[in-house]
């Protein structure tokens, strides 16, 4: 066996990209038959996704991301239940979940 160092490494790494990359493209190209449960727009959202890095709207049905991109393309997932958030430019970025606790403050709550 060998140690995978400097190159190999890196190839590794962009592979597992790339294949991110391909997922989330996957998503924006398939032609949802429903509408959305949620949608989110005017944001900043961060994707991933080398080959188009930013987007402005999110559409989620069934706890899944169904469209990233802009708020006129994610509209068209809109339906009479859709709920829709308004993020007024904030930040969003997938993924980010922080659930830890300090141990000298877990006590106090």
């Amino acid at each position: 066996m060998s140690a995978r160092t400097g190159l190999g490494r890196w190839a590794g790494h962009t592979g597992v990209a790339t294949a991110l990359a391909l997922c989330a493209s996957a998503v924006n190209a398939q032609a949802p038959s429903q509408p959305a449960d949620l949608i989110v727009t005017h944001a900043r959202v961060i994707t991933l996704d080398p080959a188009r890095p930013r987007a402005t709207a999110v559409a989620v049905r069934g706890g899944k991301f169904v469209a990233v991109g802009s708020d006129r393309d994610v509209a068209r997932l809109r339906g009479p239940r859709t709920r829709l958030v308004d993020a007024g430019g904030r930040t969003l970025i997938r993924g980010l979940n922080d659930s830890h606790l300090h141990p000298p403050r877990g006590g106090r709550f």
